[in-house]
């Protein structure tokens, strides 16, 4: 396959096969092929994402609506969190080291206010020495 610009399609290029000459976008078999951005808003947007601008301004700076922007934020969010879930279990702690363990109660209301709201407690380990921390969502 070879790269041919392509103006007539949003990404300006495509990849052609000079034997049969079959053509595909070059987002084929990503996860830019679903969206209808170009490739450049996306680097773009997720470049606001990374620097932690917010979805107002990431919208008025790329040119993209604000629910597009809020849909890649969430989007991004989530390709990292599945990656962090993936990752292979680090060993805490060990001679000298200091390992901080802690434990969260989420979503209890305070002064019970508000709408009721299922309880999560959580429980997290963080590595003071290789600066690698563990979250879990635990039952009790």
């Amino acid at each position: 396959m070879v790269i041919i610009r392509d103006n007539s399609r949003k990404e300006k290029y495509i990849f052609r096969c000079p034997c049969c000459k079959f053509s595909q976008t070059v987002c084929c078999g990503s996860f830019f092929e679903e969206s209808r951005l170009s490739v450049a808003e996306i680097l773009y947007v997720t470049f606001c994402w990374a620097a932690k601008i917010p979805p107002r301004s990431a919208a008025a700076a790329c040119d993209v609506g604000e629910k597009s922007i809020s849909q890649w934020y969430k989007f991004l969010r989530e390709k990292c969190s599945d990656s962090l879930i993936q990752c292979p279990n680090y060993t805490f702690g060990g001679p000298g080291v200091v390992v901080q363990i802690d434990e969260c109660l989420v979503a209890k209301r305070k002064y019970h206010v508000g709408r009721n709201v299922p309880q999560q407690w959580v429980f997290g380990l963080y590595n003071t020495t290789s600066k690698l921390g563990h979250i879990e969502l635990v039952d009790d």
